[in-house]
C-alpha cells in the first residue's frame, strides 16, 4: 500500500487525556515487540474562534498557553513511553495546522501503524457535531490504525485470543497476515468471526481485534455498518487494516 511501511514507525497520538496515554502505553509495547521505533505526536486543537480573538490587538494570544501545553505533553509522552521500554527509540512530534485526522494522517505517512485513543466523555462546546475523530482517520488513512481502550472486561468470550471479525478472509489476506503476525508476537491463537450480529458485545475482551476494509484506489474507503460499530463499540485495542 502507498504510504505505509513494514519496518516504518509506529505513530501515536497523544492528547493527555487518559485514553491518549492508554494509546501510548500500547504502542510503546507494539513497537518494541515489532522491532519499530515510536513517534509520538500531539495535534494543536484550536477552537474556531480562537483566530478571531487572537486577531485583537488587546487580547494575548492565547496560542503561546496552546504550545506551552503541547510541549509538556510530548514531554511526559516520551516519558511515558521509556517507562514502558526503557531502550526505545522515541521522537516526538507537534502538528499545529489542520484538522486532528488531517495532522495524524500526515504525521504518519510512510508508518507501520497508527495508534489513537478514544476520547471518553464530553466533546468540547467547539467540536460538537463534527465527525468524530476516530472515523474520519479510519477512512483516509494510508496504514493500518489502531483505536485502543485499556478497560476491557476480565472474563470475557474471547479473552486472551487475536480476533479477526470477517465473514470469510483468505489465508494470504492483509488483515489475516497482520493477526497472524501480531498473534505470534503475543503468543496466542486466532478466532475469525462474523463482523455483525450478537457475537460483536463478546469481542470486547479479546487481546486484539483486526478489521479489514477495502480501498478503491486513492479514494476515502466507505467502512461498512458493521466495522463502524465495531470501532465506535471497541472496549480494548482494535485495528484496521486496509487491503
Amino acid at each position: 500500500m502507498q504510504g505505509m511501511r513494514a519496518d516504518g514507525p509506529v505513530v501515536v497520538g497523544v492528547d493527555g487525556s487518559p485514553g491518549g496515554w492508554d494509546a501510548l502505553v500500547w504502542a510503546a509495547a507494539e513497537a518494541a515487540a515489532t522491532g519499530c521505533s515510536l513517534r509520538v505526536v500531539h495535534v494543536i486543537e484550536r477552537p474556531p474562534l480562537l483566530d478571531a480573538w487572537s486577531g485583537a490587538g488587546a487580547v494575548p494570544d492565547p496560542s503561546d498557553g496552546l504550545r506551552g501545553a503541547a510541549a509538556a505533553i510530548i514531554a511526559e509522552g516520551v516519558r511515558r513511553a521509556h517507562e514502558v521500554v526503557p531502550d526505545l527509540a522515541v521522537v516526538s512530534r507537534v502538528e499545529g495546522d489542520g484538522s486532528v485526522p488531517e495532522a495524524l494522517i500526515g504525521a504518519s505517512s510512510g508508518s507501520s501503524l497508527l495508534v489513537i485513543g478514544k476520547r471518553e466523555g464530553e466533546r468540547p462546546w467547539w467540536r460538537c457535531g463534527r465527525r468524530r475523530i476516530v472515523v474520519a482517520i479510519a477512512r483516509r488513512s494510508d496504514c493500518p490504525v489502531a483505536v485502543v481502550e485499556l478497560r476491557s472486561r476480565p472474563g470475557e468470550v474471547f479473552a486472551g485470543w487475536v480476533l479477526v471479525l470477517d465473514e470469510s478472509p483468505r489465508r494470504d489476506s492483509a488483515v489475516m497476515r497482520f493477526a497472524c503476525t501480531a498473534a505470534l508476537h503475543r503468543g496466542l491463537d486466532v478466532a475469525v468471526v462474523p463482523p455483525a450480529g450478537p457475537v460483536l458485545p463478546c469481542h470486547r475482551g479479546a487481546a486484539l481485534v483486526v478489521l479489514g476494509a477495502r480501498r478503491p484506489g486513492r479514494r476515502r474507503v466507505r467502512l461498512p455498518v458493521a466495522t463502524t460499530r465495531a470501532l465506535k463499540a471497541a472496549r480494548g485495542p482494535t485495528v484496521l487494516v486496509f487491503a
